[in-house]
């Protein structure tokens, strides 16, 4: 549920705002890659689902992360 206070300052904000512009698609994406754009362009429309990994990444003790450090130094 939306709070109905920040629904009403919300739309208060934008009647206020004096360079209000209708949205428009941008062609830049900050930081992404053109592959990374269309993977969030089709989990957005559906058309790829999200695959949770079940498997469990590879446990280091504090000493064996010593020696890998020791020995890469």
């Amino acid at each position: 549920m939306v709070n109905p206070l920040a629904r009403v300052v919300m739309s208060n904000l934008t009647k206020n705002k004096e360079d209000s512009t209708p949205y428009r698609e941008q062609g830049s994406f900050g930081n992404l890659s053109s592959r990374e754009v269309e993977l969030l362009k089709d989990l957005i429309k559906g058309n790829k689902q999200v695959e949770n990994y079940t498997g469990k990444g590879n446990v280091v003790t504090l000493d064996q992360a010593v020696d890998m450090v020791k020995k890469n130094l």
